[in-house]
């Protein structure tokens, strides 16, 4: 690990960031036991399958332990690191999907890792991991002391069969549900995942098996395509508004590009959706589709779902909501969201579930008001008075007052350099938001720390920094 960070840090000033990071990672376990169609493991689990097919010997399991000294081992450098290059290291994030599998490890690493380096995990879990007796045991035991700060768990879609058929993924609504509230009821920040724009569309070519093995035509003969995929994209949202969802929590999304290689992948491929370019499929995050049978209206209502569904998820009716701003719409500019946030307010049902987060507690439309009056001067009337209309935007997500004083901070950035400040941006200032929450990373923007200093809630002031 510590020659990882030193040659990333000596290598360019753009890896330098690894090394600088509050963030760092670690494997408490190797492999997956799953085989999600859109995850390369899924093919590596069937390669392994098929090379021990006529030997007569099961496959070694690809699913591992790593051992308890190694990881606490990790966490220690991880803090001589912060002492070398100056920085306090507030979350490590777990990057094994199959974490939670074995409680018995966890609770042997607990009261070490707390002892020796006290650093919070950020982990991913499945719903099934955390649903349930079970589940509820499995959260209070990480949940004490501190042991994780936070979970992100994948539902990817909320139409059961999508995630069967199409996903190769087996837990049913209920199953989720159950693990959200066990998760909030230990008071956990959690981070939902889901996929927008997969491939739910009829195919405009016969899909030859030999290609995939993929359809949404159950064994009885019954389909289940979509004319519309926006409709497969509120089924998720929908989900999760009818939850105990709180405004910690974030809904995050990602377009899907198909990865050729991977089950779902091939299968977009045969089906006519997207060609077999490995090259035009890079695994990284896109703001566009990756399909090629997503354009005009339905595009842009997929792009304005991806960058609009978190302040969304934080109501009752919030897929009812959605509804409205995509399809009472054809343009989705920052201007379009922001009108549609202070005309549609009335309608707005937010979850009344109180929360311990954040830095500002307890803001009013006034603390708004007034620092939309601090920040924006008679010569940023325009993007003052969407603020204005962003209002209730605020008040609905997490420490809105520092969120708004974020992207204050960020518009300003974008004016030096005479760019526009866009819903995108919106999108990802608030993502980050919600990132630096998860981290134990929440700050005030310098520029407006002496407004925003006094109002911190005194017990928060020490996790606090300023940026």
């Amino acid at each position: 690990m510590e020659k990882f960070y030193k040659d990333t840090f000596e290598f360019s000033d753009e890896t330098k960031k690894y090394a600088l990071s509050r963030i760092k990672s670690i494997l408490t376990a190797l492999g997956c036991s799953y085989s999600c169609t859109y995850c390369y493991v899924s093919s590596l689990i069937d390669n392994l399958r098929e090379a021990y097919s006529e030997v007569g010997v099961r496959p070694p399991s690809i699913i591992q332990d790593r051992l308890l000294e190694t990881v606490i081992q990790e966490g220690e450098e991880i803090l001589a690191l912060d002492d070398i290059y100056g920085v306090k290291t507030t979350a490590v994030f777990d990057q094994a999907d199959i974490s939670l599998n074995n409680m018995k490890w966890w609770d042997q690493l607990k009261n070490q890792w707390l002892d020796r380096v006290r650093i919070p995990f950020y982990i991913q879990a499945r719903p099934a991991m955390l649903a349930g007796k079970k589940g509820k045991e499995r959260i209070e035991m990480i949940s004490d002391k501190g042991l994780v700060a936070g979970i992100s768990m994948a539902i990817e879609s909320g139409n059961p069969k999508i995630r069967k058929l199409l996903l190769d993924r087996h837990e049913n609504n209920n199953t989720i549900l159950d693990a959200i509230h066990n998760v909030k009821d230990s008071n956990i920040p959690l981070r939902t995942q889901s996929i927008i724009g997969l491939p739910v569309l009829r195919p405009s070519q016969v899909v030859n098996p030999i290609q995939s093995k993929l359809s949404l035509i159950d064994k009885d003969g019954e389909e289940f395509y979509y004319d519309d995929p926006i409709q497969e994209s509120l089924t998720c949202l929908e989900l999760v508004c009818t939850s105990n969802f709180g405004k910690e929590d974030y809904y995050w999304n990602a377009l899907y590009s198909p990865f050729p290689g991977t089950p779902l992948g091939d299968y977009a491929v045969a089906a006519g959706f997207a060609d077999d370019d490995t090259d035009a499929h890079a695994y990284q995050f896109t703001t566009d589709s990756g399909l090629t049978c997503f354009s005009g209206i339905t595009l842009k209502r997929q792009i304005a779902f991806s960058q609009t569904s978190n302040f969304f998820a934080h109501f009752k009716n919030g897929k009812d909501l959605m509804v409205l701003f995509l399809y009472g719409n054809n343009e989705f500019q920052l201007s379009d969201f922001a009108e549609f946030v202070e005309t549609r307010a009335e309608f707005f049902k937010p979850h009344e579930r109180p929360t311990q987060f954040g830095i500002i507690s307890n803001i009013d439309r006034n603390m708004l008001l007034n620092f939309f009056d601090e920040a924006y001067p008679d010569t940023e009337k325009r993007f003052k008075s969407i603020n204005i209309k962003l209002v209730d935007y605020y008040m609905a997500l997490l420490d809105g007052l520092v969120l708004a004083a974020k992207i204050a901070d960020k518009y300003y950035e974008y004016k030096e350099q005479e760019k526009e400040f866009t819903l995108a941006d919106l999108y990802r200032v608030e993502r980050i938001h919600y990132y630096d929450n998860s981290y134990n990373m929440a700050y005030i923007p310098e520029r407006f720390e002496n407004f925003l200093r006094p109002l911190i809630h005194d017990s928060r002031a020490p996790a606090m920094r300023t940026g």
